[in-house]
Parts: structure tokens; C-alpha cells; sequence
């Protein structure tokens, strides 16, 4: 649409990529500050711990093959 001029002044695709990029850099810059403090604000509740708690396969003792 801004592109065309529809319901606003048509702007040029360069600006239009600026301003997707800018965007972009900013929202994976947040998430990354906000992951940080998940993390240290509440170390028990990470995000890592619950994300990897469901792989972790206890390496004591051994299986038995099952026939």
C-alpha cells in the first residue's frame, strides 16, 4: 500500500526496506535483552531449563535390551 500511494503519500521500496530492516534489528535486540532478564531475574524458570528439560536422559545405570 505504500508503496502504490493507497490512503498515504507513495513512499520508494528503499525506504520501505529501511524501514523493515530497522524493524527487524530492533524486535531481535528486545527479544535477546528480554531473554536476558527472564534469565536473571528468575534462574529456576528459564527459558534454557524448560526448553532442554524434556532431552535430558538420566546416565546412570543401563538399560536392558528388551526382546
Amino acid at each position: 500500500m505504500c508503496s502504490q500511494g493507497w490512503l498515504v503519500p507513495s513512499l520508494t521500496w528503499r525506504i520501505i526496506g529501511f524501514v523493515w530492516g530497522y524493524n527487524l534489528v530492533w524486535m531481535i535486540l528486545q527479544d535477546v535483552v528480554k531473554l536476558g532478564l527472564y534469565g536473571i531475574l528468575d534462574p529456576a524458570r528459564s527459558w534454557k531449563r524448560s526448553l532442554f528439560q524434556p532431552i535430558r536422559v538420566p546416565m546412570t545405570g543401563r538399560r536392558e535390551a528388551v526382546r
